[in-house]
């Protein structure tokens, strides 16, 4: 191997690992929400109402023991984690192609080549 695929291997990981590390502070991680109306005036029974919510990881994670079987957390989550490591590996390869494209276009070389 030469010196500048290890360095460009090298550079790839540590942005993969920065990025696995942020991307859970992104809220787009899907949660189903549901909510138990029970209606007063009149009206016999209760209601639910399924619904949709966008939320950090972190915060998807504080709310799982709540979860009731009904909203199969296990599938969500795992999703979520599927998600978490897809927006990491899409950052990872655009911030690795600009910064490709920057070294190229300001014409700095290693040493070594």
């Amino acid at each position: 191997m030469t010196f500048r695929a290890d360095a460009r291997r090298f550079r790839f990981l540590a942005l993969f690992v920065t990025a696995l590390s942020l991307v859970p502070l992104l809220p787009l991680y899907v949660e189903r929400t549901f909510v138990r109306l029970f209606l007063v005036s009149g009206a016999s029974g209760d209601t639910v109402e399924w619904g949709w919510a966008l939320r950090t990881l972190p915060g998807f994670w504080s709310d799982y023991r709540y979860f009731s079987p009904e909203q199969e957390p296990t599938f969500w989550l795992s999703v979520n984690l599927a998600l978490a490591f897809v927006y990491a590996l899409l950052v990872t390869v655009a911030a690795d192609l600009l910064i490709n494209r920057l070294v190229r276009n300001s014409g700095l070389k290693s040493r070594r080549s």
